[in-house]
């Protein structure tokens, strides 16, 4: 028996948390992965102190590969200004900064992240916490990380600067000048920086501080509400965030009716850049003060999230699509908000995939399979309301090959079959399944994964059998289809990005 020239082993094989047969990704696709879906919080699977250490390893990783650290960079990017996130892009930048130098990657990271002023003390402070630092100083930073957030101070006036100030924060804003030391461009910018060093700033003229100014008085709050959205003075997400406190201070129904007609504006909503679950998250906020006194707006909400799912155009007009989404234990249990899980999330997008498609069938699955039949066009979030209960009647396992299996034995002839899940399927093997159905019914057909909780495995090898998995759960991952289905896809996308 040979010893060494033995059959190459598939290194790329792994199970699940559940005993499934999946993949590993690379590191660069799990460390996209985690990035697109990872707010840190505690999810079914992992803990977030384990996936932050998963997190380290990868950025690692990927550093240690050729050209990894301008990738990272490059990911840090994307995350920021195409998916929005906030506290993951710092986290690669700091991470970054801590195990490269030797050029200015770094410093250029900080200024294609920094897009608010607090930003700047939350780099520190995470810096701060990873490094487990008793203190800050100039020489306990990494030049280049210092450089890039020196530079970051001259993007932001006096308004940005107040308003996001953080005093009392591990570090605030004047901590951050005095280690990274920014040096003014002029004496108005030299004025400004005395101002925060001084703690002088002029206070920002927010909405926060003109409700703090009426000190609870239910009459000048009112009156204050009323001013600021007649002025127009709120911004989208700061008016989905007090719908609710609109409807319990008894606003006008003038003001009542200018709302309404922002948050469903066309315009408003697709600049908004809010993420699918905000509008579900309002949705609830509202149903829990009672239909009736709050119907104009849970319209508007409804308008407003048919608007957001108007530039999905990720498959053909006339293709026919099987959309089932994952509602067992681990999806209903894993939570992204204090009121939304990665069920609900799964939900929203499949039923905002479903209301853009002509030929389109819909279901959910968990131990078993069940299919809607009367799923409306019109009311997206009600819809996901109605569906969130179906874990109770499917079973809480995670069995996602009876998705394909069903439509097997029914001879449903799908263009694509659509999945939305954390990826931790159980017994019964989805591989086996697809073959069998591209072999028997269709084998032009191709297979969506949509993974939303990015636990680094996924069921079917990426590109293998006409499959596809679309890391992430913000409305720009239905754009990743069309970049890797056009042989452009994410990882190509993002090493095209500047910096």
């Amino acid at each position: 028996m040979s010893k060494f020239n033995v059959r190459k082993q598939d290194t790329t094989k792994t199970v699940n948390h559940e005993g499934g047969q999946a993949f590993k990704s690379t590191a660069k696709r799990e460390l996209c992965s985690l990035v697109s879906t990872s707010i840190l919080k505690d999810v079914f699977y992992e803990k977030a102190d384990v996936r932050l250490d998963r997190l380290k390893k990868l950025i690692k990783d990927v550093v240690n590969e050729d050209g990894g650290a301008l990738f990272v960079a490059k990911l840090a990017s994307f995350a920021r200004n195409e998916l929005y996130l906030r506290t993951m892009p710092l986290i690669l930048m700091v991470e970054l900064a801590i195990i490269h130098n030797g050029d200015d990657i770094v410093k250029r990271t900080a200024n294609a992240v920094i897009n608010r002023a607090d930003e700047i003390a939350e780099a520190l402070a995470y810096w701060k916490h990873t490094l487990k630092l008793e203190a800050l100083g100039k020489k306990a930073i990494s030049k280049q990380l210092r450089l890039g957030l020196a530079d970051a101070f001259h993007k932001f006036d006096e308004y940005q600067f107040s308003k996001y100030k953080g005093k009392g924060n591990i570090v605030s804003l004047r901590d951050a000048m005095f280690i990274v030391h920014p040096k003014p461009r002029d004496k108005e910018q030299e004025a400004l920086f005395n101002r925060i060093a001084s703690d002088t700033l002029v206070v920002a003229d927010t909405w926060e501080t003109k409700i703090s100014a009426t000190k609870g008085d239910e009459n000048l709050k009112k009156e204050a509400w009323e001013k600021l959205i007649a002025e127009k003075k709120l911004g989208y997400m700061a008016t989905l965030r007090n719908l609710r406190n609109f409807v319990k201070i008894g606003i006008s129904k003038d003001a009542m009716i200018m709302v309404a007609d922002y948050i469903s504006n066309e315009k408003a909503v697709l600049n908004s850049k809010q993420l699918p679950y905000r509008f579900l998250s309002a949705y609830r906020a509202m149903r829990a003060d009672g239909i009736a006194k709050s119907h104009l707006f849970v319209s508007a909400l409804e308008k407003a999230m048919v608007i957001s799912a108007s530039n999905i155009d990720c498959f053909g007009e006339k293709e026919d699509v099987m959309i089932s989404c994952d509602v067992s234990g681990s999806m209903t249990c894993g939570r992204i908000s204090d009121d939304i899980t990665y069920a609900d999330l799964g939900l929203t997008l499949g039923v905002t995939l479903s209301n853009r498609l002509k030929f389109c069938d819909f279901g959910v699955f968990g131990e078993n399979t069940k299919m809607i039949t009367d799923l409306p066009k019109t009311s997206i979030l009600e819809s996901v309301e109605t569906l969130r209960d179906y874990g109770n009647i499917v079973g809480h396992s995670t069995n996602g090959y009876k998705v394909v299996r069903d439509a097997r034995l029914a001879e449903k002839k799908y263009d694509r079959i659509v999945l939305f899940t954390d990826c931790e399927l159980w017994g019964g093997s989805l591989v086996d399944e697809w073959r069998a159905y591209k072999k028997t019914v269709n084998p032009n057909a191709k297979l969506v994964i949509f993974n939303l909780a990015g636990y680094g495995t996924t069921p079917i090898k990426m590109n293998a059998l006409d499959t596809l998995t679309v890391d992430g759960w913000s409305d720009k991952i239905f754009n990743a289809i069309d970049m890797i289905e056009n042989e452009a896809n994410l990882l190509a996308h993002i090493e095209s990005i500047e910096i």
